[in-house]
């Protein structure tokens, strides 16, 4: 098989309100192919993902932050 593409990866998130809605993304980002770990701090209200970009890109992990509803704040 391919060799995995370790990548980590640390998003600031807007919309978050509460610890469930930390969870709610730890859920739904947990559910991609790849992803080895991820820590969501509703307190900093960041999200932290180590993932495999061979089996999930970047983009794919991006696309399943932002469809749990809360927003990816784009670095400037």
């Amino acid at each position: 098989g391919a060799t995995p593409v370790w990548q980590t990866a640390t998003y600031r998130l807007a919309g978050m309100t509460c610890e469930a809605c930390a969870q709610h993304v730890e859920h739904a980002v947990q559910q991609l192919p790849g992803v080895q770990a991820i820590t969501v701090s509703y307190a900093q209200g960041t999200a932290q993902v180590r993932f495999d970009a061979q089996k999930s890109p970047a983009a794919q992990v991006e696309k399943a932050i932002n469809g749990t509803g809360y927003q990816i704040i784009p670095r400037n």
